[in-house]
C-alpha cells in the first residue's frame, strides 16, 4: 500500500525577527528569534567578511520554534546584519505572518510505499518501507530528517526481515525545513497505516497486530536490538501499553463505539490506540554535546550561562531546578543568563528534545565542581569556614562564598556534557559494538476516540488519553505542558492544517485566514495526560 502525509506550518506566536546593531571597532550584534544562535553568527561573519569573535548573536526568549527557527534564521539575521553594516545603525526585520508562511519552509510532505507479510496470527515476518521525502527547492536538513525516518522506521516493533529506503526529493516549493519530530510523525503515519491495512486483512483490531509485535520489555538480562543493532536496554512499550488500556478502559469503549455504529446511520465513531518509540539525540553526533558556566558572586548569588534556548518549552526553569538541587541552595539565588554566543560559544541548536540533556548535563558537572571545590575549602580551611556548615550548607551558604572569595578561591566553573557512547553506522547498516546511535528512547502511547458526521466530515475528538514516558521527570508540569502541545499540534496535523500550492509552488494557504491550526473547538472534550508511573518500572 501507499500513504501521503502533508506539509504543517510551524505558526509559532513569534514569526522570524532579527534586530542588528553595528557596533565600536568592527563589530555586530544581533538579537534573533532562533533555535541555533551559532549558525546566525557563523552565516553573519561570513556575510559580512568578520571573524566570528565579532558578531554576538543573543535571544533572551524566542516566542516558539518548532524546528522552524533551526536553519531559517540565518537568512533573515544576514538581511539584517548587511543593511545595518551598510547604513551603520541598527536594522530591525520582522516578517509579517503572510510573509512569514511564504518564505518559510513547512514540514516535509512524505509519501510512503511499504510491502508486508505477516502469519495468520497477525506476527509480522517481513516489512519493506520506501520512504520519499518533499525537500523543496534545496536540501537545507532533510538529508538529516530523512536519516532519522529511516532509524526510526521500526518503531516499537521486532520485525526479523526488516527494509528502509529514503529518497529526498528537491520541487520547486520554498524549502522544507525542521519541524517537531523531525520526520518521526511521517514515519509514524505511514507504518501505521500499513498496520491497519494487515489487520483489516486478518479481520482483526490493529491494537491486537500492534501488541503482538512489539519489541521485548528490557530486563538485566534480555533485550531486544534495532534493525541497526542498538539494544533496547530501558525497553518498556509492554508497560506503557498496559498502562494506558487501563486508564483508558480501551475495551469496554471499543465495545460501545460498536454499539454506536451499529445504531446510527450518519454519525459513527471511531477508536485506536498507537504507540511510539522515539529517539532522543541528534543523528549527527557533533551536535550531541552542551557546555555551561556557573557564576558565584560574593553576595552568594548565582548566574547560570548555557547554550539552550528558551522557546516556551521550560528549560530555563528546569536549568535553575538542576543547579540549585546541585549546588544545595534555593533557587531564588539562582538566575539563568539569556542565550549569548559570547558567554557560551559554539553551543548547537536547542532542539531534537535534547535540550536539557546536553545544556542540563553540562551545568549539573559544573554546579557539582563547584560545590566540590566549595566543601574542600570548607574543609581545608576549619578557621574561616562557618561553624555549622556540614549541618547547614544552604543556611551557610553566604558566608561560605564569602570566607572562600577572601581566600582567593575561584568561584566560578565551567563544564561540557557529551551524551556518551554514541557513534555512526558502518558501511553495513549496523553500528560498532557497544555504540549507539540514540543516547536514550522513550516509550509512548495515545488512545483517541472520533465521532464523524459521514456526510459532512465534521468531527469530534471525544476523548484522547495520552501515556509518557518521561522518565525520572525533573518537572511534572513543564512535561505536561509539552506532551499536550505536541498531541495537540499532531492533530492540526493530520486534520485542519492542509496546505495547498499553486503549480509554480506558492502556498495558496497562508496567515491567519487561508490556515486553521486547531483551536478551541479542536481539541479534545476530554484529554487526559499521564506520566508513566515509576514503580512500572523493571529495568
Amino acid at each position: 500500500g501507499t500513504q501521503r502525509t502533508g506539509a504543517q506550518a510551524h505558526f509559532y506566536m513569534e514569526t522570524q525577527a532579527t534586530l542588528a546593531i553595528p557596533g565600536e571597532m568592527g563589530r555586530m550584534t544581533l538579537y534573533s528569534s532562533s533555535q541555533h544562535l551559532a549558525t546566525c553568527q557563523l552565516t553573519v561573519a561570513a556575510a559580512l567578511n568578520l571573524p566570528a569573535s565579532k558578531v554576538e548573536a543573543k535571544a533572551t526568549r524566542v516566542g516558539g520554534g518548532y524546528g522552524g527557527k533551526e536553519v531559517r534564521p540565518p537568512t533573515i539575521a544576514t538581511a539584517a546584519a548587511v543593511a545595518a553594516w551598510k547604513l551603520n545603525r541598527p536594522v530591525r526585520l520582522a516578517l509579517d505572518r503572510n510573509t512569514d508562511m511564504i518564505m518559510i519552509g513547512k514540514r516535509h510532505p512524505f509519501k510512503g510505499t511499504y510491502y508486508l507479510s505477516a502469519d495468520s496470527t497477525g506476527r509480522i515476518e517481513k516489512l519493506r518501507i520506501d520512504f520519499a521525502s518533499n525537500a523543496g527547492f534545496s536540501y537545507d536538513c532533510s538529508l538529516p530528517i530523512m536519516d532519522l525516518v529511516l532509524l526510526s522506521a521500526d518503531n516499537t516493533y521486532k520485525v526479523d526481515t526488516f527494509q528502509a529506503n529514503g529518497t529526498v526529493c528537491r520541487t520547486n516549493l520554498a524549502t522544507n525545513t525542521a519541524f517537531r519530530s523531525f520526520g518521526v510523525i511521517q514515519c509514524g503515519l505511514i507504518l501505521e497505516e500499513a498496520i491497519e491495512h494487515l489487520a483489516h486483512q486478518l479481520n482483526t483490531t490493529a491494537e491486537a497486530i500492534r501488541e503482538r509485535n512489539f519489541y521485548q520489555d528490557a530486563t538485566i538480562d534480555s533485550f531486544d536490538l534495532t534493525p541497526y543493532g542498538q539494544q533496547l536496554r530501558y525497553c518498556r512499550i509492554h508497560q506503557v501499553w498496559a498502562d494506558l488500556r487501563t486508564k483508558a478502559d480501551f475495551d469496554a469503549r471499543s465495545q460501545a463505539v460498536k454499539d454506536f455504529n451499529a445504531a446510527n446511520r450518519w454519525r459513527k465513531r471511531g477508536i485506536a490506540m498507537a504507540p511510539i518509540k522515539y529517539g532522543i539525540s541528534y543523528t549527527y553526533m557533533p551536535m550531541n554535546q552542551g557546555s555551561a558556566e556557573v557564576l558565584v558572586y560574593t553576595d552568594g548569588s548565582v548566574l547560570v550561562h548555557h547554550g539552550g534556548i528558551e522557546m516556551g518549552q521550560g528549560i530555563d526553569t528546569k536549568i535553575l531546578q538542576i543547579t540549585a538541587n546541585a549546588l544545595g541552595i534555593p533557587q531564588d539565588l539562582i538566575s539563568i543568563d539569556h542565550g549569548d554566543t559570547s558567554t557560551v560559544p559554539n553551543a548547537n541548536s536547542t532542539g531534537a528534545s535534547t535540550g536539557t540533556d546536553l545544556q542540563g548535563g553540562a551545568v549539573l558537572a559544573a554546579a557539582i565542581q563547584l560545590r566540590e571545590r566549595l566543601v574542600k575549602f570548607c574543609q581545608d580551611n576549619p578557621s574561616s569556614a562557618p561553624p555549622h556548615w556540614q549541618q547547614d550548607w544552604a543556611g551557610s551558604w553566604k558566608a561560605i562564598v564569602k570566607a572562600a572569595s577572601n581566600m582567593r578561591v575561584d568561584l566560578s566553573s565551567e563544564a561540557s556534557f557529551a551524551s556518551p557512547n554514541l557513534g555512526q553506522l558502518g558501511p553495513d547498516g549496523q553500528l560498532p559494538p557497544g555504540e549507539q546511535m540514540f543516547y536514550y528512547f522513550t516509550y509512548s502511547a495515545a488512545a483517541s476516540e472520533v465521532e464523524i458526521d459521514v456526510l459532512t466530515g465534521e468531527f469530534t475528538i471525544l476523548r484522547s488519553d495520552v501515556i509518557y514516558d518521561a522518565g525520572q521527570t525533573l518537572n511534572s508540569d513543564l512535561d505536561f505542558g509539552q506532551v499536550e502541545g505536541g498531541f495537540i499540534q499532531g492533530i492540526g496535523n493530520v486534520t485542519t492544517e492542509e496546505i495547498y500550492y499553486a503549480q509554480d509552488g506558492r502556498p495558496y494557504s497562508y496567515g491567519t485566514w487561508n490556515y486553521k491550526p486547531p483551536c478551541s473547538k479542536t481539541i479534545p472534550v476530554e484529554f487526559n495526560t499521564n506520566l508513566l508511573e515509576l514503580s512500572l518500572i523493571h529495568i
